[in-house]
């Protein structure tokens, strides 16, 4: 199921309950998990969808800038993934949920999970194209992969962040993530590149609407 649109940028669409902010698009209204600076200038209208097959060469640009503009980010390095055919791009996103953000139609920003072996949902690959940061779309990524881990039945979301990566790191702390402790190298095969860290946010469980409480249990 799409995920609905998000019209920003036009303050008066927009509603405050508590610290959540709601912004409205058409009929419908998108939940943000944080309240953006005052000062925050939003794109004028963005659609987060996730990627299909087809649009591989969507997911291929986007991963190739992203390489470019940020090589210490990732542990993946621009001519390795220059090399890649279509099939391999395709490959990729057949065992993955790659998400885009589109400002009017045009990608800048994107993000994908990979189903973990214990159950968790691992984000990676977030990156947003320079003029877009700072106006909360990497937030409404974030958004979208901890809503689709818990539709896949996940009550944890993990990401791996670079040592440097300061503002990385307050992102997903502003969406729950916490450090855990574990770090490994960006890359094995090159460990002068650095050390990443784990961040992981931990959801509780889902309650069915059906379930029957204990007696004396209050919800």
């Amino acid at each position: 199921m799409p995920l609905p649109s998000c019209r920003a940028g036009d303050l008066s669409n927009q509603s405050e309950t508590d610290d959540i902010l709601y912004v409205r698009s058409g009929g419908s209204r998108s939940r943000l998990s944080y309240r953006p600076a005052a000062d925050t200038i939003l794109p004028a209208m963005v659609d987060i969808a996730r990627l299909g097959e087809q649009e591989w060469n969507v997911y291929r640009d986007l991963r190739l800038a992203s390489l470019q503009e940020a090589p210490s980010a990732f542990g993946s390095q621009l001519a390795a993934e220059r090399d890649r055919t279509e099939a391999e791009w395709r490959d990729r996103l057949e065992h993955r949920t790659q998400f885009v953000a589109r400002e009017e139609g045009r990608p800048i920003a994107t993000v994908g999970c990979l189903a973990e072996a214990e159950g968790a949902v691992e984000l990676v690959s977030m990156w947003v194209a320079p003029p877009a940061r700072g106006t909360g779309v990497a937030d409404l990524l974030v958004d979208a992969v901890v809503a689709e881990a818990r539709d896949q039945g996940c009550e944890t979301t993990v990401v791996w962040v670079s040592e440097a990566n300061e503002p990385a790191e307050r992102l997903y702390v502003r969406h729950g993530f916490l450090r855990t402790g574990r770090v490994k190298p960006v890359d094995v095969d090159h460990p002068v590149r650095g050390v990443e860290f784990e961040m992981r946010r931990v959801d509780p469980p889902r309650r069915h609407p059906w379930a029957v409480l204990p007696r004396g249990k209050a919800p």
